[in-house]
């Protein structure tokens, strides 16, 4: 009897992305800046590239829109492709996901068990909305002689493989 269980959204947006590199033989997968960077050496193991974007259903929608972009998600269970519409659609998601097993004539399982390994932890911190420009500018500040990218809120590459974005939440007086 077969065992199924639930995989984190993160998980099936790399089972995903994994499964459309491989069908299409490469291509481009867009993803926003909150993603793993597991993305980029899935990409890289396939033949592929990832650009990403601001945190945004729209940022996405735009970048689905470039040519050469054979997906895009929001690791949060939202799937857009491009070759269908450029907007998220939870039936295509579906559709698409069975059409590329039968097509590599693998479970999903497989594909899921053969994804590198990856942590991420994710938090809100409160903070006055007199005070978030002042944090950003500290951060900017701390952190200047540090590899980062402001794409979207601040994100801080520290060791190899490690990473913390700093993004503050447009509607409410906190950080992601």
């Amino acid at each position: 009897m077969a065992r199924g269980r639930r995989l984190h959204h993160g998980v099936a947006a790399l089972v995903m992305a994994r499964l459309a590199l491989l069908s299409h033989g490469g291509g481009t997968i867009a993803v926003p800046v909150t993603a793993t960077r597991t993305f980029e050496k899935l990409a890289e193991t396939h033949g592929g590239q990832v650009i990403r974007t601001k945190y945004d259903l729209h940022a996405l929608m735009m970048a689905a829109s470039k040519e050469g972009v054979i997906l895009a998600t929001d690791a949060n269970g939202n799937f857009i492709f491009p070759d269908f519409q450029p907007a998220a659609d939870g039936m295509m998601a579906l559709i698409r996901l069975l059409q590329y097993l039968a097509r590599q004539e693998t479970s999903l399982s497989a594909i899921a068990s053969g994804l590198p390994s990856f942590s991420m932890e994710t938090r809100q911190v409160a903070c006055p909305w007199e005070a978030k420009g002042k944090v950003m500018r500290q951060l900017n500040e701390t952190y200047k002689d540090y590899n980062s990218d402001n794409l979207d809120g601040i994100k801080i590459f520290l060791q190899e493989g490690e990473w913390v974005l700093v993004l503050p939440d447009p509607d409410q007086p906190q950080y992601h």
